[in-house]
């Protein structure tokens, strides 16, 4: 069975592992409320106002440890020349952002870059750019 996930990628310089939920949760307001992220998303909240946007095109996906995720470690393509080859975090959309949305993350992705900070500590990465992907997931049905 194959299924279709519309992934929006912030593109940066550095490895994404250290920082995809608390960018994540910054550019939408979104986090997965078990791990961290929940200081950003606030940050959101008091920056936007009374204003949800993401709330229903946000899509939370099993990741690989089981866990209900918004975002991803997506790879970084080699024409950015970075050191890991996981240096994007993809954010999962149940539909197409609308262009207002899209220039919302993408100017919230270079705020937090430039003036984030993660457990208090500034935050040392640089987006390199923005794309759109259809991530096909083949899953197998197993008889038990």
């Amino acid at each position: 069975m194959n299924e279709t996930q519309l992934v929006f990628v912030i593109d940066t310089d550095s490895y994404a592992g250290n920082f995809e939920r608390e960018l994540c949760a910054y550019c939408t307001g979104i986090w997965d409320n078990e791990t961290h992220g929940d200081e950003q998303a606030e940050l959101f909240y008091q920056e936007m106002g009374d204003v949800y946007p993401f709330n229903d095109l946000v899509n939370y996906v099993i990741n690989d440890d089981g866990h209900l995720t918004p975002q991803c470690l997506i790879e970084t393509p080699k024409k950015h020349g970075v050191k890991d080859v996981f240096s994007s975090v993809g954010i999962y959309f149940t539909k197409r952002p609308t262009e207002d949305l899209i220039n919302i993350i993408e100017s919230r992705a270079f705020k937090f870059a430039k003036e984030g900070k993660i457990f208090g500590d500034p935050v040392t990465f640089k987006v390199l750019g923005f794309r759109i992907l259809n991530k096909v997931v083949h899953t197998d049905k197993e008889e038990v």
